[in-house]
């Protein structure tokens, strides 16, 4: 029997300045570094969270986010964070589709933090966020 108060757990992530008519700028091959506004509601510090970031299906990046390196507390948490997104595609322009998602099962802690993603199921915390980069300068 469940004796408690149920919180909504959930994120909203932000790319400031950032779309179709003005994306961020990147050279192909290089990493890119892409700045985000993220807010957590409910999400105890313990809780193992990943940023995962997607140009298309054989290109996704799984970035774990440490709470214990930023500030508020459980019920809201507000910060910034510059990803990278390495191995920027040979194009003049593309579109990654970003997410904040929670690691389903805890048991490999230690295993996980020198691996390239989660190693078990993600709960998404919010819907994917479209981030715009193009080649050359920005204006």
């Amino acid at each position: 029997m469940f004796c408690g108060r149920l919180k909504h757990i959930k994120a909203e992530l932000e790319i400031p300045d950032n779309d179709s008519e003005n994306p961020l700028p990147f050279v192909s091959g290089l990493p890119v570094g892409i700045p985000f506004k993220i807010t957590l509601y409910n999400v105890l510090r313990e809780k193992r969270l990943w940023l995962r970031m997607a140009a298309d299906e054989e290109l996704t990046r799984f970035i774990f986010l440490d709470l214990n390196q930023f500030g508020g507390c459980d019920e809201v948490r507000k910060f910034t964070y510059i990803a990278p997104f390495y191995g920027t595609p040979k194009v003049f322009s593309f579109t990654l589709r970003v997410s904040i998602g929670m690691e389903g099962s805890y048991e490999d802690v230690h295993m996980v933090k020198g691996c390239g993603g989660p190693k078990h199921e993600l709960t998404h915390l919010c819907q994917d966020v479209e981030v715009y980069l193009s080649m050359g300068a920005k204006d």
